[in-house]
């Protein structure tokens, strides 16, 4: 892209800036060597003159440092941008050296990342006489002369993707504006969920005008304009923290069914044997509670967040309210640029209760529902086992009046004149050369923000107690899958982490709940409706949707088969076994299983031979007998031992048969419960994560996003008046006494009958994947189970708090007027409500900096095993009551 466009086209603003009292551009990076043998010598005398050694910061407000080189751990992953630019207003607290790395990038305003040579460049500029369709733009062969030098760009490459991917995911942003220096030329790049914007380089001794100009710009534009999300702000009323982190506590007492004081036992405990075993774990579960409410809650950082929802008025009109919930640690973040960027937080309801709030990128364009108007449309017709929608909208750009909702920026330039198409492939000597000849068809697709909100919150299905809340936990989808093809309707994506464990106010129970319907579509869907061949997790996929054939529609009998390979997973992982277990190292293949054809990924041939010899879980051996009778039961209905027809499915596969299927595996009696085991498999994790793949028909190119794990984040105090303040802007160092009072160091000890700290901790939770591989596969962080040097280690080798209870919480009706339609429902009582402190409160343009990093549920042992009640079918109509 030309400088002038970016400037002119994304810099909004600039081009009705003043440049009065900027400093002269003349010989502005004098000092910044053409090339040089360090980087060092590159990015030390760019920040001198950036910042303004005379006392002329040519970015007022923003100073640009170096930072520590890199953390405790090695590798590509680890690194961090040679310069990032922070708010004067905001003090980063000093931090031990294994916290330093990603934590900065948390509240980084930009980033720059420097290279020592022109020649390390990651991009190439089109030469005078090529036209630019026709030429390769990213690593191009013909300005990288050596495998060496093209090491060097891929990693480059991928580390400019990964600090951009840290950087959206600890910050609420529309976008993010970064630059790349090789040498003393420059570029900028624009990162938004639908991809990447790369200007034309520029070399700073000869134009030095180019980049003092947009730094002068970025100071002096607005936090909408540098790409800051503003419906997201910090909440600033104490009374509201209080309530959030007691609506937090109870909600998590009552799914985990921790017993943290006397009463709780004796309202827990059957008899007095119950009542003695729940006193004798008061302070085991008080432990349990601090850890698990780490999960949703950090002191200090209760932020609010807007839904727009439409709804009509008494007249008929539908009019947009803007509703305010409550949030603070998400339970998943993303780890990828361009995608959904989806993030997933237990949130709370103006009565105290609690729901959930999903605030992810949607697809724009025609054909692409918003979700919750298909889980809208399954709760009029009283799909069991789905939860209700208490709101849902596409997020607006500030203002309850703006119809304008935040898109993507990135896809608004697919068919300019200046977009690079050209190929490279590998010759007969393993070498890349250009393909001019052929050219890449780009579909950079854009993106809506959209947010939506339903009305329970659980743990994900991975933490079952034992087999036989594996088995009625999935049960329960089943009959919501039954319920929803009724309705004709079919899910399309079913995974574990797409299935939740939710206990009802007053059932014993813990139910399973089929979430995330983003795939949901009529049953009888013409083939090829949506953009991609593939939908869902690939692991959970059937064969015959795996198999490559674009021109097959994906049926019910496809989420059946999903649904088996669901329970197979978690009873593989979690469920104990009579046998050794040095064997599912290899079995797991059959799950993830894909090759590729002509740039076209497929699988599912293992899959296909395990229907034909049960050749990977003829060797499964559980010591849960009714399990072992469903697995072997629903594979021989699935295909009985035998070649299978590609393309279809046996007659008896049907959803009646395999819900009797089942129903005669809960009737049988479950022994020896619980009998969850964590397995530790030879190279394989034991929270592998999970491959979530849509393969594009255009493009032949397979996105990968990975199921997220835990990271926190970590502390920033804000220094009141330190900074300039923009004109009609609030104070920005408004929050210090609070965070004063909320905030502690990674280095400080936890305090006891508190919620610890949610900080980031890099020992705590390792990556364990490069961000960079060769030929570009960039991969996501996952954590693992060691913890801060000067913290207590902890083990993981536990399960989850899981037990079944009677709540003395009644139950809720949610009230809702099936007469109006999913675009025009009316508010729950829930977020009407007043008095409570949820109102919608005034919109401030001060951005919330920073994010905090999903962490993992906490993990205990069940103790008592309750006996299987069925499933009960919950009315789309319920009342959050005013506690």
């Amino acid at each position: 892209m030309p400088c002038d466009e970016f400037l002119e086209n994304v810099c909004h603003g600039y081009c009705k800036l003043s440049f009065d009292g900027m400093p002269s551009p003349v010989d502005a990076f004098k000092d910044v060597p053409q090339q040089a043998e360090k980087q060092l010598q590159i990015y030390d005398p760019f920040i001198s003159a950036v910042n303004g050694g005379n006392g002329q910061p040519r970015c007022p407000g923003i100073k640009f440092t170096h930072a520590p080189s890199r953390a405790e751990e090695q590798g590509v992953g680890w690194l961090q941008p040679d310069v990032m630019g922070f708010s004067d207003d905001m003090k980063i607290s000093e931090k031990s050296k294994s916290t330093a790395s990603v934590e900065h990038m948390g509240y980084a305003e930009i980033f720059v990342e420097v290279k020592r040579s022109p020649d390390n460049d990651i991009f190439m500029d089109p030469p005078e006489n090529v036209k630019h369709d026709e030429h390769l733009f990213i690593l191009n062969p013909s300005s990288l002369s050596s495998k060496e030098e093209l090491k060097i760009a891929t990693e480059a490459l991928g580390q400019n993707v990964a600090y951009a991917a840290e950087i959206l995911a600890r910050q609420h942003r529309r976008f993010l504006i970064s630059m790349s220096m090789s040498g003393s030329r420059m570029r900028f790049l624009l990162w938004d969920r639908s991809g990447v914007l790369v200007t034309e380089s520029f070399d700073l001794h000869e134009h030095p005008e180019i980049l003092c100009k947009f730094l002068w710009w970025f100071s002096h534009s607005s936090y909408n304009a540098r790409g800051y999300d503003l419906t997201v702000r910090m909440s600033v009323n104490e009374k509201e923290e209080k309530m959030f982190k007691d609506a937090m506590t109870k909600h998590v007492k009552e799914q985990l069914l921790l017993c943290t004081s006397k009463e709780d036992a004796m309202r827990l405990g059957r008899n007095e044997m119950q009542v003695a075993q729940y006193m004798a774990r008061i302070e085991d579960d008080k432990k349990c509670l601090m850890e698990a409410l780490r999960d949703h809650y950090q002191p200090g950082s209760v932020i609010a967040a807007d839904v727009f929802h439409e709804a009509q008025d008494d007249e008929g009109k539908v009019k947009t309210q803007v509703e305010r919930v409550l949030v603070s640690c998400p339970v998943t973040s993303p780890k990828s640029v361009a995608s959904r960027g989806t993030r997933g937080y237990w949130t709370m309801f103006a009565d105290g209760s609690v729901g959930f709030l999903k605030d992810t990128w949607r697809h724009a364009g025609e054909g692409f529902e918003q979700e919750g108007k298909t889980i809208w449309y399954l709760n009029e017709h009283n799909v069991q086992n789905v939860p209700n929608v208490v709101c849902h909208g596409d997020v607006k750009e500030r203002r309850k009046d703006d119809k304008k909702p935040q898109t993507t920026v990135v896809h608004r330039y697919n068919n300019a004149d200046w977009v690079c198409r050209g190929t490279a492939h590998r010759n007969d000597e393993d070498e890349i050369v250009d393909n001019n000849a052929r050219r890449r068809k780009i579909k950079v697709r854009g993106r809506i923000h959209y947010r939506l909100v339903l009305d329970i919150a659980g743990y994900k299905l991975q933490y079952f107690s034992d087999s036989h809340e594996l088995l009625h936990g999935t049960r329960d989808v089943l009959t919501a899958m039954i319920d929803a093809y009724s309705a004709d309707k079919i899910h399309r994506g079913q995974s574990t982490t797409n299935i939740i464990l939710y206990r009802r106010p007053g059932e014993e129970r813990r139910i399973g709940y089929l979430i995330d319907w983003k795939f949901g579509c009529d049953v009888s869907h013409p083939p090829g409706d949506r953009l991609w061949r593939i939908n869902g997790t690939w692991q959970f996929m059937s064969a015959n949707v795996l198999d490559g054939d674009d021109t097959y529609r994906h049926v019910v009998e496809d989420d059946m088969e999903a649904l088996l390979y669901i329970v197979l997973d978690c009873a593989a992982r979690w469920s104990e076994q009579d046998e050794g277990i040095n064997w599912l190292r290899t079995s797991f293949w059959f799950l993830g299983e894909n090759v590729t054809m002509d740039g076209v990924s497929m699988g599912g041939s293992g899959k296909l031979m395990n229907k034909l010899n049960r050749k990977y879980t003829k060797d499964l051996k559980f010591t849960c007998q009714p399990l072992q009778d469903w697995l072997n039961a629903a594979l021989d209905l699935n295909n009985p031992v035998g070649p299978a027809e590609l393309g279809s499915y046996p007659p008896q596969w049907t959803l009646e048969r395999l819900a009797k299927l089942w129903d005669d595996a809960l009737a049988k009696p479950f022994d020896n419960m619980p009998d969850r085991i964590e397995h530790e498999i030879p190279g394989v994790e034991a929270q592998t994560q999970y491959r979530v793949s849509n393969v594009s028909v255009d493009s032949c190119v397979i996105k990968d996003q990975e199921d997220p794990r835990s990271r926190e984040q970590g502390v920033a105090t804000p220094v009141a008046n330190g900074g300039k303040q923009r004109e009609g802007e609030p104070d920005s160092g408004r929050g210090e006494e609070r965070n004063r009072q909320g905030s502690a160091s990674v280095d400080q000890p936890e305090a006891s009958g508190s919620a610890a700290q949610d900080t980031m901790d890099f020992d705590a939770e390792k990556d364990t994947t490069n961000a960079v591989r060769e030929k570009s596969d960039l991969r996501k962080r996952r954590a693992s189970s060691l913890v801060d040097n000067e913290r207590t280690k902890k083990t993981r080798n536990i399960s989850p708090r899981v037990k079944a209870s009677t709540s003395e919480k009644l139950s809720r009706t949610h009230q809702q007027s099936s007469e109006v339609g999913p675009s025009g429902q009316m508010l729950p009582p829930q977020l009407q409500a007043s008095g409570s402190g949820m109102q919608v409160g005034p919109t401030e343009d001060v951005p919330l900096r920073r994010s905090s990093r999903s962490r993992r549920p906490p993990q205990r042992l069940t103790t008592v095993n309750v006996p299987a009640l069925a499933a009960r079918r919950i009315s789309s109509k319920r009342l959050f009551n005013k506690q």
